[in-house]
This record gives structure tokens, C-alpha cells and sequence, in this order.
């Protein structure tokens, strides 16, 4: 049995660099905000624009297929507390979420990990 596949609701693509430009794949608005965060702090680069690839990425997106980064939709977000920022499995490795997801997490889930510190 093969592995499965799907497509992403919407892509970010970085500036070019030389050739090459970067792609960020996110399925909501939160992942977006966690791929802008990710590409500048972990890769220090900038999204530059955001593509849709389905129907639903045109939602996301505010009925239009291409938008720049700067006109992608916001949410409020607060820095994830098992990682402090640093990024965990609970924060999509970005260091920040939303205070709703972490709702859905039992106290001792989200304690700071000590160990090497």
C-alpha cells in the first residue's frame, strides 16, 4: 500500500534566491502564520507572496488566487508554553499558536520540558 497523498489549500513562496525560490505549504490560516514565522527565524527568509491551490485556499485567501504576504490574513497568536518559543510538537515547530488549540491540552502537556537545561 502506497502512502497517501493531498494537496495543500495554500503555498508561500519565499524571494527569489538566485534560481531557487523557496515554498512554504500551509492548510489554514494558523499554519500560514506558523510558515511566515518559521521561514524567517529558522531559514531567514521572507515570504514574499501566498498562492492558492485549491478552493479553499481561495477562502483562505479572501477570493483571490494570489496575494502578497503583507495582505495575508492574521491570527491571533501567543507564544506556545511547553516550548517557550523555541518550537515543539505542539506548536507545528514555531514557537507560537493559538491560546484555542492550546484548550484542547492537559496542564501536564504543556509543562517546559527541563531536561538539558
Amino acid at each position: 500500500m502506497m502512502g497517501r497523498s493531498f494537496t495543500y489549500h495554500v503555498i508561500g513562496y519565499s524571494r527569489p534566491e538566485g534560481a531557487r525560490e523557496y515554498v512554504y505549504p500551509a492548510m489554514n490560516r494558523l499554519e500560514m502564520e506558523q510558515e511566515t514565522r518559521k521561514a524567517f527565524i529558522r531559514d531567514g527568509r521572507v515570504i514574499v507572496r501566498w498562492e492558492a491551490q485549491t478552493r479553499t485556499g481561495t477562502r483562505i485567501l479572501g477570493g483571490k488566487e494570489i496575494i502578497p504576504a503583507t495582505d495575508a490574513p492574521k491570527v491571533k497568536t501567543v507564544q506556545c508554553p511547553k516550548c517557550t518559543g523555541t518550537g515543539c510538537s505542539i506548536c507545528n515547530f514555531s514557537g507560537i499558536t493559538t491560546a484555542r488549540w492550546l484548550k484542547g491540552f492537559r496542564a501536564w502537556q504543556l509543562t517546559p520540558d527541563t531536561k538539558g537545561a
